[in-house]
């Protein structure tokens, strides 16, 4: 695989995605996703691209979809009485019981609607994938904890304008 990378001169260059570079980005998600979710560019390093090709491919996006659905269910499940005897939508999982249901619930629709837009077809901005994965995988995160007032729409509605927004890309377009 081919990537765009910055090279010392401020030139973006082909460069070979190597198996190293695909293990670096792997070992470094955490930090590479926040940097993405930061808003630095992808083309910055082989590290970044490799990240962001693994981050935008269809297959982790509708597997970030998957996941966002399953909360989403899991939260109006749980918010429904069950008659005795009736088995859960959905089996349990380790994390659903530190999913804070409450503030969940509150953007239900629109973590869905997120999940419905990382699932579908056609190309969507890293920036707000990665915002996506971290607000999945940070244990500690909005998902995790209670929430101050407004904190977690807040970032559900930026990661949502983050997955759609092509303003960089219109600007390198004009730059060029």
């Amino acid at each position: 695989m081919l990537l765009l990378v910055d090279d010392d001169l401020g030139q973006l260059r082909l460069r070979t995605l190597r198996p190293w570079h695909r293990l670096q980005a792997s070992c470094l998600a955490a930090r590479l996703d926040r940097a993405l979710a930061g808003g630095t560019m992808p083309e910055a390093s082989v590290r970044l691209a490799a990240r962001a090709a693994r981050l935008t491919s269809e297959r982790y996006r509708r597997d970030l979809a998957v996941s966002l659905w399953r909360i989403v269910a899991t939260v109006r499940q749980s918010g429904q009485a069950r008659s005795p005897g009736v088995l859960p939508l959905l089996p349990a999982r380790p994390l659903d019981a530190l999913l804070v249901r409450s503030s969940i619930r509150s953007v239900a629709d629109d973590l869905a609607e997120l999940a419905d837009s990382l699932a579908a077809r056609g190309p969507v901005a890293v920036r707000g994938v990665a915002m996506v994965n971290l607000l999945i995988a940070d244990g500690a995160g909005l998902l995790y904890r209670p929430a101050a007032g407004d904190e977690l729409p807040a970032v559900v509605h930026r990661a949502a304008r983050a997955l759609h927004d092509d303003t960089v890309w219109r600007s390198e377009v004009h730059d060029a």
